[in-house]
């Protein structure tokens, strides 16, 4: 329960009990409701149906089944590839972009970049932990939107390479938003390091363990992909200290625009 959005959620690894357990849950909910003077509005309440393996199926019937629904700003879809979501990212994008064309012509650089982390990656940032692993072909369409806010920035032409310009205007790239914010996330979660599992001085001492999984989707878990990113930072970072390890990681990420995360997993051997 969040304010006024309320979310039920049910894993059922049964197929023949997916609507039984459903049925069960909501009309537990619906009976909590009534003891408590509580107004369940079943015409506003939507229901979806997160499968990856048993194909499109029918829920409960009481309830409208949706394909895509927006909850806390974040629109989920019942595959879980946040396409739908990105959509309207990228709308909201264009509009901060030309906000930051209008103030650019009016006032100077500073005064434009300002306005980019106004407007424009404020909705960048919200957020990112859960839609910044998602696939490559729709990240990359946000890059886009980010380079052209940055060639404005720059007075760069259509067509110029902007790498240089982040690193000049301390700006992260979309990917590199995505890797730190995943990284503090997994830092600051109870994560397993090899150094507290043992006391031998190895060379993957200050890594991290990364978690178990079965499925392809659970390496996209923030806690995963978190993990997998820290353990590929330089080694003196790794060991920085907990209270300036984030100003030390965004410093080094501005450094290096990633456009995507195969150059960051290779940032070794490119250099």
């Amino acid at each position: 329960m969040y304010v006024h959005d309320t979310v039920m959620t049910l894993g059922v690894k049964e197929r023949d009990q997916r609507n039984i357990l459903s049925q069960i849950a909501y009309n537990t909910a619906k009976q909590y409701c009534n003891k408590n003077s509580l107004i369940l509005n079943e015409c506003k309440s939507v229901q979806m149906l997160f499968n990856l393996r048993w194909g499109d199926e029918e829920g409960l019937p009481d309830i409208k089944t949706e394909t895509t629904t927006k909850y806390l700003g974040i629109t989920l879809d019942s595959r879980l590839s946040l396409k739908p979501h990105i959509d309207q990212l990228c709308k909201k994008l264009s509009t901060g972009l030309y906000v930051i064309r209008r103030v650019k012509q009016i006032a100077n650089t500073r005064t434009a970049q300002t306005a980019y982390y106004s407007p424009f990656e404020s909705h960048l940032r919200y957020a990112i932990v859960v839609w910044g692993g998602a696939a490559n072909t729709h990240i990359e369409r946000v890059l886009l939107h980010q380079k052209k806010a940055i060639r404005c920035l720059a007075g760069l032409k259509y067509r110029d390479s902007c790498r240089s310009a982040f690193k000049e205007l301390r700006i992260l790239t979309v990917v590199a938003l995505y890797i730190s914010e995943v990284i503090l996330h997994a830092t600051s979660s109870n994560t397993i390091q090899f150094q507290d599992v043992h006391q031998h001085n190895t060379r993957n001492a200050t890594n991290f363990k990364l978690p178990a999984h079965h499925l392809s989707i659970s390496s996209k878990k923030p806690t995963y992909k978190g993990t997998l990113y820290f353990n590929n930072l330089p080694e003196d970072l790794k060991s920085e200290p907990q209270k300036t390890f984030r100003t030390k990681l965004l410093r080094w990420l501005k450094d290096r625009p990633f456009y995507t995360e195969q150059e960051f997993l290779n940032w070794r051997s490119d250099q």
